[in-house]
Protein backbone atom coordinates (compact mmCIF):
# COMPACT_ATOMS: atom_id res chain seq x y z
CA UNK A 1 0.00 0.00 0.00
CA UNK A 2 1.37 3.39 -1.01
CA UNK A 3 1.47 6.26 1.51
CA UNK A 4 0.27 9.76 0.58
CA UNK A 5 0.08 13.20 2.17
CA UNK A 6 -2.61 15.67 1.16
CA UNK A 7 -1.11 18.92 -0.22
CA UNK A 8 -4.36 20.36 -1.58
CA UNK A 9 -6.98 21.93 0.66
CA UNK A 10 -9.13 18.80 0.37
CA UNK A 11 -9.19 15.63 -1.75
CA UNK A 12 -11.83 12.95 -2.21
CA UNK A 13 -11.19 9.23 -2.68
CA UNK A 14 -13.82 7.13 -4.48
CA UNK A 15 -15.70 4.15 -3.08
CA UNK A 16 -14.02 0.81 -3.71
CA UNK A 17 -10.47 1.69 -2.69
CA UNK A 18 -8.71 0.57 0.49
CA UNK A 19 -7.19 3.06 2.93
CA UNK A 20 -4.79 2.56 5.80
CA UNK A 21 -5.45 5.23 8.42
CA UNK A 22 -5.15 5.90 12.14
CA UNK A 23 -7.96 5.08 14.58
CA UNK A 24 -8.76 8.80 14.92
CA UNK A 25 -9.05 9.17 11.14
CA UNK A 26 -11.25 6.07 10.98
CA UNK A 27 -13.53 7.28 13.80
CA UNK A 28 -14.22 10.51 11.92
CA UNK A 29 -15.21 8.50 8.80
CA UNK A 30 -16.76 5.40 10.41
CA UNK A 31 -20.00 5.72 8.44
CA UNK A 32 -18.05 5.74 5.14
CA UNK A 33 -15.71 2.81 5.79
CA UNK A 34 -15.82 -0.93 6.38
CA UNK A 35 -13.04 -2.39 8.57
CA UNK A 36 -10.89 -5.09 6.98
CA UNK A 37 -9.00 -7.92 8.66
CA UNK A 38 -5.67 -6.06 8.50
CA UNK A 39 -5.53 -3.62 11.42
CA UNK A 40 -5.91 -0.02 10.34
CA UNK A 41 -7.15 -0.89 6.84
CA UNK A 42 -10.64 -0.03 5.63
CA UNK A 43 -12.68 -0.45 2.47
CA UNK A 44 -14.14 2.87 1.31
CA UNK A 45 -17.89 2.21 0.93
CA UNK A 46 -18.85 5.81 0.13
CA UNK A 47 -16.44 8.40 -1.24
CA UNK A 48 -14.51 10.03 1.57
CA UNK A 49 -12.27 13.05 1.85
CA UNK A 50 -9.03 14.07 3.51
CA UNK A 51 -7.83 17.55 4.51
CA UNK A 52 -4.49 19.19 3.85
CA UNK A 53 -1.71 17.61 5.91
CA UNK A 54 -3.44 14.27 6.51
CA UNK A 55 -1.37 11.17 5.77
CA UNK A 56 -2.86 7.85 4.70
CA UNK A 57 -2.08 4.66 2.84
CA UNK A 58 -4.17 3.99 -0.26
CA UNK A 59 -4.68 1.13 -2.66
CA UNK A 60 -7.08 2.02 -5.44
CA UNK A 61 -7.57 4.27 -8.42
CA UNK A 62 -6.40 7.89 -8.34
CA UNK A 63 -7.73 10.23 -11.00
CA UNK A 64 -5.47 13.02 -12.28
CA UNK A 65 -7.17 15.78 -10.29
CA UNK A 66 -6.87 13.87 -7.01
CA UNK A 67 -3.23 12.92 -7.71
CA UNK A 68 -2.34 16.61 -8.15
CA UNK A 69 -3.39 17.21 -4.53
CA UNK A 70 -1.17 14.47 -3.09
CA UNK A 71 2.51 13.76 -2.55
CA UNK A 72 3.80 10.21 -2.31
CA UNK A 73 6.29 8.72 0.16
CA UNK A 74 9.23 10.33 -1.63
CA UNK A 75 7.66 13.79 -1.44
CA UNK A 76 6.96 13.88 -5.18
CA UNK A 77 3.57 14.69 -6.63
CA UNK A 78 1.53 11.48 -6.83
CA UNK A 79 0.94 9.85 -10.20
CA UNK A 80 -2.58 8.97 -11.29
CA UNK A 81 -3.47 5.29 -10.99
CA UNK A 82 -6.10 4.48 -13.59
CA UNK A 83 -8.05 1.27 -14.17
CA UNK A 84 -6.62 -1.15 -16.77
CA UNK A 85 -8.53 0.57 -19.61
CA UNK A 86 -7.17 3.83 -21.02
CA UNK A 87 -10.10 5.85 -19.67
CA UNK A 88 -11.43 5.64 -16.12
CA UNK A 89 -14.89 4.10 -15.88
CA UNK A 90 -17.29 6.23 -13.90
CA UNK A 91 -20.85 6.08 -12.68
CA UNK A 92 -23.35 8.95 -12.84
CA UNK A 93 -21.93 10.49 -9.67
CA UNK A 94 -18.48 10.71 -11.25
CA UNK A 95 -16.97 8.13 -8.88
CA UNK A 96 -14.57 5.61 -10.34
CA UNK A 97 -16.09 2.15 -10.57
CA UNK A 98 -14.79 -0.63 -8.39
CA UNK A 99 -13.61 -2.79 -11.33
CA UNK A 100 -13.32 -6.15 -9.49
CA UNK A 101 -16.88 -5.73 -8.23
CA UNK A 102 -18.16 -4.86 -11.71
CA UNK A 103 -16.34 -7.85 -13.21
CA UNK A 104 -17.90 -10.20 -10.64
CA UNK A 105 -21.38 -8.80 -11.31
CA UNK A 106 -20.92 -9.27 -15.06
CA UNK A 107 -19.69 -12.82 -14.51
CA UNK A 108 -22.66 -13.62 -12.24
CA UNK A 109 -25.13 -12.21 -14.77
CA UNK A 110 -23.44 -14.12 -17.57
CA UNK A 111 -23.80 -17.39 -15.64
CA UNK A 112 -27.46 -16.63 -14.97
CA UNK A 113 -28.09 -15.91 -18.66
CA UNK A 114 -26.35 -19.13 -19.71
CA UNK A 115 -28.72 -21.07 -17.42
CA UNK A 116 -31.71 -19.24 -18.94
CA UNK A 117 -30.49 -19.99 -22.47
CA UNK A 118 -30.10 -23.68 -21.60
CA UNK A 119 -33.65 -23.73 -20.19
CA UNK A 120 -34.94 -21.99 -23.31
CA UNK A 121 -33.22 -24.50 -25.61
CA UNK A 122 -34.77 -27.32 -23.61
CA UNK A 123 -38.24 -25.80 -23.98
CA UNK A 124 -37.76 -25.24 -27.69
CA UNK A 125 -36.81 -28.89 -28.14
CA UNK A 126 -39.81 -29.96 -26.04
CA UNK A 127 -42.11 -28.09 -28.41
CA UNK A 128 -40.36 -29.41 -31.49
CA UNK A 129 -38.72 -26.16 -32.52
CA UNK A 130 -35.24 -26.76 -33.89
CA UNK A 131 -32.56 -24.57 -32.36
CA UNK A 132 -29.23 -26.27 -32.12
CA UNK A 133 -27.19 -23.33 -30.83
CA UNK A 134 -27.69 -20.33 -28.62
CA UNK A 135 -27.27 -18.04 -31.64
CA UNK A 136 -30.35 -19.60 -33.23
CA UNK A 137 -32.62 -18.46 -30.41
CA UNK A 138 -35.41 -16.14 -31.48
CA UNK A 139 -36.64 -13.03 -29.68
CA UNK A 140 -38.92 -13.68 -26.71
CA UNK A 141 -42.13 -12.48 -28.42
CA UNK A 142 -41.54 -14.89 -31.33
CA UNK A 143 -40.77 -17.74 -28.92
CA UNK A 144 -43.97 -17.01 -26.99
CA UNK A 145 -45.96 -17.12 -30.23
CA UNK A 146 -44.36 -20.44 -31.27
CA UNK A 147 -45.21 -21.97 -27.89
CA UNK A 148 -48.77 -20.65 -28.11
CA UNK A 149 -49.17 -22.03 -31.65
CA UNK A 150 -47.83 -25.45 -30.60
CA UNK A 151 -50.18 -25.57 -27.61
CA UNK A 152 -53.17 -24.76 -29.84
CA UNK A 153 -52.15 -27.52 -32.30
CA UNK A 154 -52.21 -30.13 -29.51
CA UNK A 155 -55.68 -29.15 -28.27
Amino acid sequence: MKMYEVTATYITLPAGGVVEITDAQADARAHLLKPLEEKGQYLITTSTGFKKGEVFGYDGHLDKLTAIGLTDESGEQADPILPPSTEPETVGTGETLNRPSVDKTVKDLSEHLKMEVADTLELLQEYGVEAKEESELVPEHVFTQVVTDKEQETE
